[in-house]
């Protein structure tokens, strides 16, 4: 709807017109025709030529993006940052080559998008295989497919390393520590959508996030180099995994 709105604002002036492609962005504006217009290609020949709908991506927003975010984080961060690309919204095989092209790796759920990641080319060692609850399988999977596994609680920790023990391989895991935000305790955070009275945040971490809590893990972790050899974690490594 921004796009038609801003559309019809162009018989103002050539100045509005070039206001109106810096709001959509650096690679999509709108020609002399008043057509929009992506990578200097116009939608209404790219209608004609493919037919309606037609879902359009830019490859070259796709990689300025990526490199603001990245860059965003390697400014800051002194050794290795990793930044792993959803599949849900990235989710075709053409966009993940230009993530791949990029040095990105994914964030994938589920064995389909494991499979996508793994055939688009992205270093194992850069993807990550998420959710809670993983059933046997897509931990195998990851397992063979020498990507990393963020693992969510202590059941989840014993469950990898019995799948990896039997497989006889070595898995990297990520575990997933929720922040201590106890000092937050009676402070609501009030949701847009919903409006008074909110939610406490500390009540919120700790019931409705996924992970563990940094007692728990420390604490209650079974595995110990002296136990068994099939677990790294990859915590230990100097690289940050921004998801």
């Amino acid at each position: 709807m921004r796009l038609v709105v801003a559309s019809k604002l162009l018989s103002d002036s050539t100045q509005r017109r070039w206001e109106v492609m810096e709001e959509i962005g650096e690679y999509i504006g709108i020609n002399s025709n008043n057509e929009l217009t992506v990578e200097g290609q116009s939608y209404v020949e790219l209608a004609e030529r493919s037919g309606t709908p037609l879902f359009v991506l830019s490859e070259s927003t796709i990689r300025s993006n990526y490199r603001k975010f990245y860059g965003a984080f390697k400014s800051r961060y002194p050794k290795e940052v990793v930044v792993c690309v959803g599949l849900k919204a990235n989710y075709g095989l053409a966009v993940r080559r230009i993530i791949v092209q990029e040095g990105g790796g994914g964030d994938v759920f589920g064995l389909g998008e494991l499979y996508v990641a793994v055939v688009a080319g992205s270093d194992p060692k850069k993807i990550v295989v998420n959710g809670a609850n993983k059933p046997d399988d897509v931990i195998e999977g990851a397992i063979q497919s020498g990507v990393i596994i963020n693992v969510d609680s202590l059941d989840e920790l014993a469950q990898v390393d019995r799948i990896t023990a039997g497989l006889g391989q070595v898995v990297d895991i990520c575990p997933r520590i929720r922040l201590p935000l106890t000092e937050l305790k009676g402070k609501m955070y009030i949701d847009p959508r919903y409006g008074p009275p909110g939610t406490d945040v500390s009540k919120w971490e700790s019931e409705f996030k996924f992970g563990m809590e940094p007692a728990s893990f420390f604490d209650g972790c079974p595995l110990t180099p002296a136990s068994t050899g099939s677990t790294k974690t990859l915590s230990a490594q100097p690289r940050l995994l921004v998801k």
